[in-house]
């Protein structure tokens, strides 16, 4: 997987890949917070990984909250890197008061697109990842007005 590069206000953050084993527990983690959410799938709609990611990424981002999403966000936020003033590189983790406390408003979307970068590689054909999801989540075909 390629590093992904991406800019907010004229700051430069570069996503570097996680291990996948890593990736993979953080993932199955992230499943588990979605273990009582229901993933309505409009009847026109399409289940493509892409879509599927979508909603479970936002079903994540609305747990924030949850001591278990910690891990998703270490793995996320442990792997972006940027520079300072002087140009010296380093992880936002390291950082991550003096950081979040010049650019708050990045953080969530730091978040988000990290989340996409990390596991999308597990979603890009999403019938395997399917038979993985808990029971207890229910994909619904919906009837759409």
């Amino acid at each position: 997987m390629e590093t992904k590069t991406l800019t907010l206000d004229d700051k430069t953050y570069v996503f570097h890949p996680a291990n996948a084993l890593n990736s993979w527990q953080t993932l199955k983690n992230a499943l588990a917070l979605l273990g009582k959410t229901d993933l309505n799938i409009g009847k026109d709609e399409e289940l493509s990984g892409q879509k599927l990611g979508a909603k479970m990424m936002a079903a994540v981002v609305s747990q924030l909250g949850d001591p278990a999403l910690k891990t998703v966000e270490d793995l996320v936020l442990g792997h972006i890197a940027t520079q300072d003033e002087n140009g010296k590189q380093y992880f936002i983790k390291d950082q991550f008061n003096k950081h979040f406390g010049q650019y708050p408003h990045h953080l969530l979307m730091l978040l988000k697109e990290g989340l996409v970068y990390q596991f999308s590689p597990f979603l890009k054909t999403g019938g395997g990842l399917l038979s993985f999801m808990p029971q207890s989540i229910k994909i619904a075909q919906t009837q759409t007005p």
